[in-house]
């Protein structure tokens, strides 16, 4: 039974990374789950539910997740953790549409306004987690910098979605790999004006 929930999960998930949310019908649904609508309603009530139970599932709850995980001995170390999980966690994926990501996500915000302050305080979280190893490799005398942990740690994190955006504008090759490159240059050459 949980596989099956899983399954409608997945297959929405990519139909919504190829179309937006009013575009995905409830047909091409139970069509690419090879499902019939009974099947379907028994796990969702609706394809709103689908919807907002995809944005927590693929989102909300997966923009957490492998944090524990990272190795916390420096900030080298742990910024390329997390990178390799990120692209771990993209290869699993079967589309590879950072724009339907965006979209995505905006959609989410638009037709679900409770969402918005979910993922603030998912950023909250993730910034306190990176302002921590920052602090960690200020007084590990790994790095020297006058700017406050915060702001050090929203250089990372704002890089990541801002690096996606400007690929999507100015090239018609962006894909997780160019994504990848791109913040791992960026990470690399901030990383040694400030360290010791």
């Amino acid at each position: 039974m949980k596989d099956t929930k899983q399954y409608i999960l997945e297959t929405a998930f990519n139909l919504f990374l190829q179309k937006t949310f009013k575009e995905v019908t409830m047909k091409e649904i139970v069509e690419a789950t090879a499902l019939s609508k009974g099947a379907f309603y028994h796990y969702f009530s609706s394809k709103e539910q689908l919807f907002r139970e995809i944005v927590e599932t693929y989102y909300l709850t997966q923009m957490l997740d492998g944090y524990e995980q990272f190795d916390q001995s420096s900030l080298k170390a742990f910024y390329n953790d997390y990178l390799n999980h990120a692209d771990k966690k993209e290869n699993a994926r079967k589309e590879d549409s950072n724009v339907n990501n965006f979209s995505l996500v905006f959609e989410a915000t638009r037709l679900f306004p409770e969402t918005k302050a979910k993922f603030a305080e998912n950023d909250r979280i993730e910034t306190k987690i990176w302002s921590t190893v920052i602090a960690n490799a200020k007084k590990s005398k790994e790095i020297k910098s006058e700017m406050s942990d915060e702001d050090i740690a929203k250089i990372f994190l704002f890089s990541v979605d801002a690096t996606s955006l400007r690929l999507l504008m100015l090239e018609e090759n962006n894909n997780r790999k160019t994504v990848k490159k791109q913040l791992s240059s960026f990470w690399n050459s901030f990383y040694n004006q400030i360290k010791i």
